[in-house]
């Protein structure tokens, strides 16, 4: 990326404002390049400007030129609509124009005819917009001050402006144990640099500034070596990873990361940047082995892991990837158990969706049923007419006072997944207390002719209104 500094001096309106201004009067040199050069390239400001000069270009301009724009204000109303064919050339662009409009300078009193669109420039609410004569003449004295340490400094401007930055050019994230001591080193830097532009300090402070320099450069090349050393490994925060951490808005995350510049069990949950959650699908596989379990999907975009959990059971589970790094993730980083990983715990954080998984579940949990005397499901297709997936609705037969009670289909699922894993008189007991504890304003009881006509009449409403 070229220079800014560099772009603007080559930008025709920019020099034409500057030609007019009084901020760049400081700089007689370049002001004299500006007049006599009608076309800036690269060569030319090679061949004709001297090194100090190239360096007040490459490390001030935009700052100059911040500073002369900020001399300007503009009228937003034109003062003249030439007649007919009759066109004035704008005194920045150069372009013709009909409408005429003025801006005229606070410093130097100046007043210089624009076209429509270079108008914009000074009458909308822009960055240089607003500013008095007297924090114009404030900012003018700070620039020649900015030149005078910038021959001593190069690039001291820019090196100030961006020392935060820098921090983030890196690939990986820079551990609060060197960033610390980094940011402090810059804070004290800016302070004395501002100072020395508001005349509160002399230039006896450049070299305490230019001590403060060599530190950080060491600072620097003792990140770089951390990068170098630490990039190749696997849990190691990346720059990517601190970007999508920022977009959440997650400072903490951030924060906590910064302590080691490692990714822990504790904020892998926070992180969704896709190439370190599909860099964990070898962990994942490797893990579900251990339960005899397959993963058949890493599913990044929903965020979650496609399970069958048992290779001779027709059942697939959906597991958020969230909620397996919560509770699990301290097998893969090594860390302090949590949960243990067990097939129970696997189906409790876990989902079943599809139909032929949950029609297992509902014929594994009816076969458990089959001695207990107490409840059992009803099953009842009513001549194939009910759907219990399309109403997603199960139906319970509590044979202790022969009533039946309609619960949520998928709610029930996921309440007694674990049957899977569990016998049958964990089930049978587990639905005794699910039953009991089930509020009798929200669930009705019901008679078997009372569940048959509740169940007919919503299948008659439903083929009447298929047939509307």
């Amino acid at each position: 990326m070229e220079n800014l500094g560099l772009t603007l001096l080559k930008n025709k309106k920019t020099r034409s404002l500057l030609i007019h201004s009084e901020t760049i009067k400081g700089y007689p040199t370049i002001l004299s390049f500006i007049r006599k050069t009608e076309e800036v390239t690269d060569e030319i400001i090679d061949t004709l400007l001297s090194e100090s000069d190239k360096r007040v270009v490459y490390d001030l301009f935009p700052t100059i030129v911040e500073s002369c724009h900020n001399e300007w204000r503009g009228n937003p109303d034109p003062e003249d609509v030439l007649d007919g064919d009759d066109r004035v050339e704008c005194t920045l662009c150069g372009r013709d124009n009909k409408l005429i409009f003025y801006i005229h300078n606070i410093m130097n009193g100046k007043r210089i005819n624009v076209g429509s669109t270079c108008i914009n420039l000074f009458t909308h609410d822009t960055l240089f917009e607003g500013k008095s004569k007297a924090e114009v003449i404030k900012k003018a004295r700070r620039n020649q001050r900015l030149r005078m340490i910038n021959e001593k400094i190069p690039g001291i401007k820019r090196i100030m402006d961006n020392w935060e930055d820098d921090l983030k050019k890196y690939d990986v994230l820079i551990p609060s144990y060197i960033e610390k001591e980094y940011l402090e080193i810059g804070l004290h830097a800016s302070r004395i640099f501002n100072d020395y532009l508001d005349k509160k300090a002399d230039k006896s402070v450049f070299d305490e500034i230019s001590v403060f320099l060599e530190k950080r450069n060491e600072l620097i090349f003792q990140m770089e070596v951390y990068c170098k050393e630490h990039i190749n490994n696997r849990f190691v925060v990346t720059r990517k990873i601190v970007q999508q951490l920022e977009r959440d808005s997650d400072g903490e995350t951030i924060k906590e990361l910064k302590k080691t510049g490692y990714i822990s069990s504790k904020t892998a949950p926070k992180i969704r940047e896709e190439k370190f959650i599909k860099d964990l699908e070898i962990d994942f596989k490797s893990m579900l082995e251990t339960l005899s379990a397959d993963l058949q999907d890493l599913d990044y975009y929903n965020g979650v892991l496609k399970i069958t959990p048992f290779s001779d059971k027709p059942l697939l589970i959906l597991t958020p990837i969230v909620k397996f790094l919560t509770y699990f993730g301290w097998v893969i980083f090594k860390d302090e158990k949590y949960v243990g990983f067990t097939m129970s715990n696997l189906l409790r954080i876990s989902k079943v969706t599809d139909i032929a998984s949950i029609e297992y579940i509902i014929s594994s949990i009816d076969f458990l049923l089959g001695k207990s005397n107490k409840v059992r499901l009803y099953l009842d297709d009513y001549d194939n007419k009910y759907d219990r997936y399309e109403f997603s609705e199960m139906d319970i037969h509590d044979l202790r006072n022969d009533k039946y009670v309609t619960v949520n289909l998928h709610g029930f699922i996921d309440d007694f997944k674990l049957a899977l894993v569990n016998s049958d008189e964990w089930v049978a007991g587990e639905l005794i207390k699910y039953v009991d504890n089930l509020s009798r304003d929200k669930y009705s009881r019901y008679t078997l002719e009372e569940l048959k006509e509740k169940h007919y009449r919503r299948i008659y409403r439903e083929t009447e209104r298929m047939f509307k």
